[in-house]
């Protein structure tokens, strides 16, 4: 609409020079009114064209901003359900960890205890029967494996990645590569 209205305006500049020039040969010859050149229509044509494409572009103009405010508030809404999908994104994975950790971690871990309970019991079976050595090689063992360093096999980008699989399949699984 603005470029109409900007070529609009160049023919019609073209249109008014032809017709100056032309005057100006009429003044340079005798200026009479009788033999004054007439109007030219193309130039009325143009002008009224001009009138018309320059109305429809103010109401372009008037318009613009109604649309930038879609605009802005399109984008508003888009950040916001953004914002919605990441938190629920991230409530997610808080819940599938805290329950691989309630169906997978906690029962290794009462298996371990209960393990580590039988080991003591043996200890002190041992150590009532006065075979302290033999206490004491258990209780060794049982040190040595609660203080040995486990290695985290555990990494950022394996988390990231679980999270980004979680957006594309809500049923993946934590701890299973695919």
């Amino acid at each position: 609409m603005l470029a109409d209205c900007t070529s609009a305006e160049h023919e019609l500049e073209t249109y008014r020079q032809r017709q100056l020039a032309e005057i100006g040969k009429w003044l340079a010859r005798d200026g009479s009114p009788a033999s004054r050149p007439p109007e030219s229509q193309e130039l009325l044509s143009a002008e009224q064209s001009l009138a018309r494409i320059a109305r429809d572009a103010a109401a372009a103009r008037q318009a613009l901003p109604d649309h930038e405010a879609v605009q802005t508030e399109a984008a508003r809404a888009v950040g916001e359900a953004t914002a919605r999908r990441n938190a629920a994104h991230r409530a997610c994975i808080l819940a599938i960890v805290a329950e691989h950790i309630e169906q997978n971690l906690v029962p290794a871990l009462k298996h371990a205890q209960q393990l580590e309970r039988s080991a003591w019991q043996i200890h002190d079976a041992l150590d009532q029967r006065a075979d302290h050595a033999g206490a004491a090689e258990i209780r060794t063992a049982i040190h040595r494996v609660k203080t040995r360093q486990y290695e985290r096999a555990a990494s950022a980008a394996e988390g990231r990645a679980f999270s980004d699989r979680l957006l594309v399949d809500p049923s993946a699984e934590l701890g299973s590569d695919q």
